[in-house]
C-alpha cells in the first residue's frame, strides 16, 4: 500500500495571516467602543474570505481558523464592552441633563447674576490693560523706529 500524501497548496495562506494580524489589533483593541468592533468585524471578513480561498485550494487550514476564532472573540469582547458603555452613558448622560436643567431654571427664578456681573466685570478690566500695554508697546516701537 502506498500513502497518499497530499500536499496542502499555500492558498489562502496570506490572508489568513492577515485575518490572525487584524483579529489580534481587534482585540487588544475591543476596549475601546466601536472602534473596537469595527476591527474585528474587518478581521472576521479576511478570515472568511480565506477559508474560502483555502478550502477552494485545499490550502491548509489551521492558521485561517484560528485567526476566524481570534476574531470572533474580539468582536463579542468589543461588541459587549460597546453595550455597556454606551448604556453607562446614557444612564448617567439622562440624569446628568435633567440635573443641569433643574439646576439652570432655579438659576433663572432666583435672578441672581451678581457674581456673573463682576466676573464679566473683571474680564472687562483685564482686557482694557493688556489693550492699554499693546498701544503703549505700539507707541515705543514706534519711536525706535523714528531714531
Amino acid at each position: 500500500m502506498e500513502d497518499q500524501v497530499t500536499e496542502k497548496t499555500k492558498a489562502g495562506r496570506g490572508l489568513g495571516i492577515a485575518g490572525l494580524i487584524v483579529g489580534i489589533i481587534g482585540l487588544i483593541l475591543c476596549w475601546f467602543p466601536y472602534f473596537g468592533v469595527i476591527i474585528a468585524v474587518i478581521a472576521v471578513i479576511i478570515s472568511i474570505i480565506a477559508l474560502i480561498i483555502a478550502v477552494q485550494g485545499k490550502g491548509a487550514k489551521g492558521l485561517i481558523i484560528a485567526a476566524l476564532v481570534i476574531s470572533i472573540v474580539g468582536f463579542l469582547a468589543g461588541a459587549w464592552f460597546t453595550y455597556k458603555v454606551t448604556q453607562a452613558v446614557a444612564e448617567i448622560g439622562t440624569e446628568w441633563v435633567e440635573e443641569f436643567g433643574d439646576a439652570f431654571e432655579e438659576a433663572i427664578e432666583e435672578g441672581d447674576f451678581g457674581e456673573l456681573e463682576e466676573g464679566l466685570d473683571e474680564l472687562e478690566g483685564e482686557g482694557e490693560g493688556e489693550e492699554a500695554e499693546a498701544e503703549e508697546t505700539g507707541e515705543e516701537a514706534e519711536e525706535d523706529a523714528e531714531e
